[in-house]
């Protein structure tokens, strides 16, 4: 039987290295689960107990700890110290034996991610089956990878060259929405940046996302579009009317003239060549979200995915307002992760309907919990006229900028156009 890698004398060799120099501690960057052998995780996890309080966890205290709890029984008690004082070390080679921690830790979660997936190929079906071959795989670059330190001469020195960049092409940062307003505003959409766009049910929550996606993709930037609402039908229809400038209801009805049906046409051709993805698995879980991003990352070179919307992501229903703040945090990691915008539909609750002015707030994101905590920019929509129809707010529509991380908030105008169902920038 194949055992797993393991580096026992050297985990052992770090804690005796750390417990001889407590400042070889703060610069190992190793952790408890780091350790294979129960024994040296356990006492490395007081070195870490005791490093957190501020104490200098040496072989005195750490021993004293121990005996305060069932570890030092777990570890084998004073036999587990007088192998530890019985080994020999060299302080100097530490960060050897980091290493060779670190890399049977890796190797260790490389084999618990290769089960994962044969035991998914053997059990499970298989577009799950995939989306957990990615999920695994994603996880293990970001755990090889691992994070560090930068000093802030470094920073300073790349910001200056971006900012450089941008002087000679003011926006570059950005992605265009080619609303005029919003970009002139806040510069468009930026890449690790989570952004919710929330209303109340029919004011047009899902035309704006398409817009904001048919506007993306013209730019030649690829978007990915996960719907959990509609299907490929009613999508391609939406999109069809928009980009043509035709009734939506005929499209649907099948009632086009000769003009109506060139135009049609014409828009299909247009927008077949568009780089645009669509997933539409109404049961596809956050696993399958992130793996199928990732993917597209790496395959398509996407820079903005957009969830059509997060409430209906499967999730347990008794913990919804936790969960959906947890959502929102995976969402929020895999943009900085994969160094794209996730755009984040949202509902909002009806308490909304009770109030004088119906304009949406931040307390007003259904189960909002902290699903708002995360977002870098929350967009509210609102339509005067489905509740004050006169003849000045007709086909008019408000952009409600309620939280922005970074830059300005207010409020902006869109015209939205019933017959298309889209919206515009300005009116």
């Amino acid at each position: 039987m194949l055992v797993k890698p393991q580096e026992l004398d050297a985990e052992r060799a770090a804690i005796k290295c750390i417990l001889e120099d407590v400042t070889l501690f703060y610069d190992c960057g190793l952790v408890p689960e780091t350790f294979f052998g129960i024994e040296n995780r356990l006492v490395f996890e007081v070195i870490s107990e005791l490093g957190l309080e501020g104490r200098t966890p040496d072989f005195v205290l750490v021993k004293n700890a121990l005996e305060q709890t069932d570890r030092y029984k777990i570890i084998g008690g004073d036999s587990y110290f007088e192998l530890l004082a019985s080994t020999e070390v060299l302080p100097s080679n530490f960060n050897e034996y980091s290493k060779l921690i670190v890399d049977a830790h890796i190797s260790r979660n490389v084999i618990d991610a290769g089960t994962k997936i044969r035991d998914a190929g053997y059990t499970k079906p298989a577009e799950t089956a995939v989306s957990v071959a990615y999920e695994e795989t994603g996880r293990l670059l970001d755990f090889s990878t691992g994070g560090n330190s930068i000093d802030l001469s470094t920073l300073m020195v790349e910001e200056m060259v971006a900012l450089n960049n941008r002087l000679l092409n003011p926006g570059s940062d950005g992605i265009p929405t080619r609303f005029v307003e919003y970009d002139h505003l806040l510069g468009g959409f930026y890449k690790t940046d989570e952004i919710i766009i929330a209303a109340r049910p029919s004011v047009g929550k899902t035309a704006l996302a398409l817009r904001l996606m048919l506007n993306i993709a013209k730019q030649g930037r690829p978007v990915q579009f996960f719907s959990y609402e509609m299907s490929h039908a009613q999508l391609r229809q939406r999109l069809l009317a928009m980009e043509a400038g035709v009734d939506f209801s005929r499209i649907r009805q099948g009632m086009l003239d000769e003009v109506g049906y060139s135009q049609v046409v014409s828009a299909a051709n247009s927008l077949g060549k568009l780089p645009i993805y669509i997933y539409n698995k109404y049961s596809a879980t956050i696993s399958e979200l992130v793996a199928e991003t990732r993917k597209l990352v790496r395959d398509k070179g996407i820079e903005v995915a957009i969830v059509d919307y997060i409430q209906l992501i499967p999730h347990r229903a008794e913990y919804a307002t936790q969960d959906l703040g947890a959502l929102a945090r995976v969402l929020k990691n895999l943009a900085m992760d994969a160094d794209i915008v996730t755009v984040l539909i949202s509902q909002l609750n009806r308490a909304v309907e009770m109030q004088a002015d119906k304009r949406p707030m931040l307390h007003h994101l259904r189960q909002s919990g902290n699903l708002e905590e995360h977002a870098d920019l929350v967009l509210m929509l609102y339509r005067d006229e489905l509740y004050n129809a006169t003849d000045t707010n007709k086909g008019t529509a408000e952009l409600l900028i309620r939280k922005n991380r970074n830059g300005p908030i207010g409020d902006l105008k869109l015209k939205f156009i019933p017959r298309y169902v889209d919206f515009r920038g300005g009116i």
